[in-house]
């Protein structure tokens, strides 16, 4: 690849990277940050959702914050770009509004949903680590009740020698830390080796539908991600890795040395699962969050979301039948 091309991808970043790193303070305070993990390429970040004054765990404040993302993690860039420009016109914002009604009717009000750690991962990403969003799935969805496989996200990087790197994000929330962990390693293992055709599907959908609003850029990446191009052969398949599950680690009789002992098992355990799977040579960076209840993340996520008990009801019966 020539130097030209590779000034090329960093600019392309560069331009497109989006949010400040500093807006998550106020809703999660860090615990770790980028440790590099033994015998591996993953960099671990631990981090608990901010207490209030009086102890009290942000949880519904947080999840407001996530929901105000809507936009840019669903929506293409080009259509946030028409309508801002014609709600710059009109001095009103009904555009970019409607945007976000259109984005909010692709969320599924699925009581397992698994959404709200999607889009907290898509956040994680773009705004904490500056690697930009290239596509999400939910844009190409018809409906909330549409569900695709394979990764729950696809951001870019570049490398220290100017190489597109490519982030597949997985983000897995249960009550069980083991089984997030299991589950996400396991869901992130055959796409970032390419095996079985893992990563199929996604390069499909970002060759028909990746649009980073100027054009140029749009097509420098897609060239890059042709098969067929001998440019490919330069692109690094990275991880970008979440897991959220039950601990409660917001009492306020939960010592500092408590929580740097749960952190010390989550990089043990998180090293050793990556080296079973064959992974310690792949870039990843792995978040992990604990929660009181993973479950009432879901039901207050459905609630800022707008998903309706009744909505639930009605996909749980289609689903039934569709069974």
């Amino acid at each position: 690849m020539s130097n030209a091309k590779e000034n090329m991808i960093a600019e392309i970043i560069n331009s497109i990277r989006r949010g400040e790193a500093n807006s998550l303070d106020a809703y999660l305070r860090t615990v770790e940050h980028a440790i590099e993990l033994g015998e591996t390429q993953t960099k671990f970040y631990a981090h608990m959702i901010q207490l209030d004054g009086n102890g009290g765990v942000r949880l519904k404040d947080f999840i407001e914050f996530i929901a105000r993302h809507i936009i840019e993690y669903v929506i293409p860039r080009n259509k946030i770009l028409e309508a801002d420009e014609k709600d710059k016109k009109s001095k009103m914002h009904t555009h970019l509004m409607r945007l976000q009604s259109d984005a909010a009717k692709l969320f599924t009000p699925l009581k397992k949903t698994g959404e709200g750690g999607e889009m907290l991962l898509f956040i994680l990403g773009e705004v904490l680590l500056g690697l930009p969003q290239l596509f999400c799935k939910m844009s190409v969805k018809t409906s909330g009740g549409v569900h695709y496989h394979g990764a729950d996200g696809v951001h870019a990087g570049v490398s220290q020698d100017g190489k597109l790197e490519l982030y597949w994000g997985e983000s897995k929330l249960h009550k069980n830390y083991s089984g997030a962990l299991d589950d996400c390693v396991a869901s992130i293992s055959p796409i970032l080796k390419r095996e079985n055709d893992a990563d199929h599907e996604d390069l499909l959908l970002l060759a028909n539908h990746l649009n980073l609003a100027e054009q140029t850029y749009t097509e420098a990446i897609k060239n890059i991600l042709n098969k067929d191009n001998s440019e490919f052969n330069s692109v690094t398949y990275c991880g970008l890795c979440l897991i959220g599950f039950d601990k409660d680690l917001y009492a306020k009789e939960t010592s500092t040395e408590a929580i740097d002992e749960q952190c010390k098992k989550w990089k043990e355990d998180i090293a050793a699962k990556l080296k079973d799977k064959g992974l310690s040579e792949f870039k990843i960076h792995f978040f992990c969050l604990p929660f009181v209840s993973v479950q009432t993340f879901r039901d207050e996520f459905l609630r800022v979301m707008g998903l309706s008990d009744e909505q639930v009801l009605e996909v749980t019966k289609k689903n039934a039948a569709d069974e």
